[in-house]
């Protein structure tokens, strides 16, 4: 079986992600100690990690959609061309 490997956008939404996370947990740290933590960061966060994975999923969604529609595999190799490899293949 062949490893995937992890695209530029993938990175880039793992780390909004992490640092999302954190922040969410350093705003209740804040509040957990006695500190005045903006309120509206929580808030804010958490619909800035749904509009984030949300927009991933569509991005990653158009992207299967238009390679189907137009006959590629997921590395941008046209469909016939593998099956004229498995055709020499057999002769």
């Amino acid at each position: 079986m062949k490893k995937r490997k992890i695209t530029f956008s993938q990175i880039l939404v793992i780390f909004i992600f992490v640092v999302m996370l954190g922040t969410i947990i350093a705003s209740y740290a804040l509040a957990f100690h006695d500190k005045n933590p903006v309120e509206m960061i929580a808030i804010s966060v958490i619909t800035s990690l749904a509009t984030t994975g949300i927009g991933y999923y569509w991005k990653s969604y158009k992207e299967k959609d238009s390679r189907n529609e137009h006959g590629l595999d997921e590395n941008g190799v046209p469909f016939n061309l593998h099956e004229s490899e498995n055709e020499d293949e057999e002769h």
